[in-house]
């Protein structure tokens, strides 16, 4: 998509970052999304070229426009790197950010290469807060060529930018790990338990690292709870450091199965 800033004289390359809003947009939510902008272009400088292009090549704001939100930004070289084509890279940086938000909305199956997967995805997210929370809005990023003319390379909706930045959140999330499969050293505590060696059924414990509730507990062999049971005395009153496996049904954790027995820990001293 082309269009034209007729006013704009021959210069170098720049980016413009125009919001075509339908409601007033938050000063506070503009100046975060080209903060990030700004910082995200710092950080694909020092990912994809080298950090000392980085550290002395900035975003500026070159001018603001009348009509839709429109900001034209250039980057500067600050310092003595004269082989640096800093306009060149804003052709870059454009494909760059397509190149994640097409991974974001599903166009394409490949994860691209980002320059700081946390930073970078708290970064798109902000980005893209403006037109995600302006129903009807669209936000559009390019680059502006000599003379004015302007190709913009994202085209970006609200509905758009509310399914990018889930999938973006989705990634930033911690993965929780299943609490099924093999746990080593933890701290058992018992909450049940039914003195015979032999039984198969009445022992119930607490391994609060893994699940909060009282869960059925089984011995890889008669040896163990004769060790954490039988033999013990004040046994409600220790935590035993044990490894054991875990079955789970719906997600949660229905058997313990004691494997070793390492230690124990006086609760009451």
């Amino acid at each position: 998509m082309e269009t034209e800033f007729k006013d704009d004289p021959a210069g170098h390359t720049k980016m413009a970052f125009v919001i075509d809003n339908r409601r007033p947009v938050l000063a506070s939510v503009y100046a975060q999304s080209l903060e990030a902008l700004a910082a995200e272009y710092t950080r694909y400088i020092s990912a994809f070229h080298s950090p000392a292009d980085a550290e002395f090549t900035h975003m500026f704001v070159h001018q603001m426009r009348q009509g839709s939100i429109v900001s034209v930004l250039e980057p500067i070289v600050v310092g003595a790197l004269p082989l640096f084509d800093a306009a060149r890279t804003i052709f870059e940086y454009s494909d760059y950010l397509k190149a994640i938000i097409d991974w974001a909305l599903g166009k394409t199956e490949e994860k691209p290469k980002l320059a700081d997967e946390a930073r970078t995805l708290k970064d798109m997210v902000k980005i893209l807060e403006p037109v995600a929370r302006d129903q009807g809005a669209q936000m559009n990023i390019g680059t502006v060529e000599n003379h004015g003319t302007i190709n913009f390379t994202l085209n970006i909706s609200t509905t758009d930018a509310n399914a990018a930045q889930n999938h973006f959140r989705r990634f930033m999330e911690p993965a929780k790990p299943l609490p099924g499969g093999e746990h080593k050293m933890v701290a058992l505590r018992w909450y049940q338990t039914k003195g015979d060696a032999k039984a198969k059924t009445g022992d119930k414990a607490r391994i609060e690292s893994i699940y909060p509730n009282p869960v059925k507990v089984m011995f890889a062999s008669p040896d163990l709870k004769e060790r954490m049971v039988i033999a013990e005395a004040q046994i409600y009153h220790k935590a035993f450091i044990v490894d054991v496996s875990v079955e789970v049904v719906d997600d949660k954790p229905v058997l313990y199965v004691v494997k070793a027995y390492h230690d124990e820990i006086d609760l009451a001293s």
